[in-house]
This record gives C-alpha cells, sequence and structure tokens, in this order.
C-alpha cells in the first residue's frame, strides 16, 4: 500500500498478503482514496470489487465482521499516520 505525499513522493506503508483488503476506510467513511495498491511481479493477486452498497449490506449482517473491519481501518488510519509522520521527521533530519 503506498501513500503519495503533497511533493509526490511516495511512501510504502504496508505489503499485503494473503486474505488481506484494503478499500474499508472509504467505504466505511465515504471518503476519497488515501492509498494505492499496487500488485507485485513475483506473485498472483486476486481482486473482488463491492460498491458501497454492497459492502454496507453485507457487513451489516455480520456485527463480527463490522466490528473486525472497524478494528482493521482503524489500524490502517493509524500506520498511515505514522508513516507521513516518519517521512516528514526524515525530510527535517536529511
Amino acid at each position: 500500500m503506498v501513500l503519495r505525499q503533497p511533493n509526490g513522493s511516495e511512501i510504502v506503508v504496508t505489503t499485503m498478503g494473503v486474505g488481506q483488503y484494503f478499500g474499508e476506510i472509504e467505504l466505511l467513511h465515504g471518503s476519497a482514496n488515501i492509498a494505492t495498491i499496487r500488485a507485485g511481479f513475483t506473485t498472483g493477486v486476486e481482486v473482488i470489487v463491492l460498491d458501497h452498497a454492497e459492502f454496507s449490506h453485507l457487513v451489516a449482517e455480520s456485527p463480527t465482521t463490522q466490528a473486525t473491519i472497524d478494528r482493521v481501518a482503524h489500524q490502517r488510519v493509524a500506520e498511515n499516520t505514522a508513516a507521513r509522520q516518519d517521512e516528514k521527521e526524515v525530510g527535517v533530519h536529511a
């Protein structure tokens, strides 16, 4: 997962593996994309696309799923914030 900085540089925030998902922050909060996902050259990738209505319907059917997705979204926001802060600190000390 890559975040683009205002100056055009990019920060790799995380590398995803089997069974992981992305896009939940935008679907939960109705916001614009905040990160970019790129598939690696050495591994395959399978993607399923859900629109906001389908995502909301599926999540509403399972409180456990809702809680898990909320937790993951919160963790990802924290990762993104930390990565941006780390990048700022590196820029200040460079």
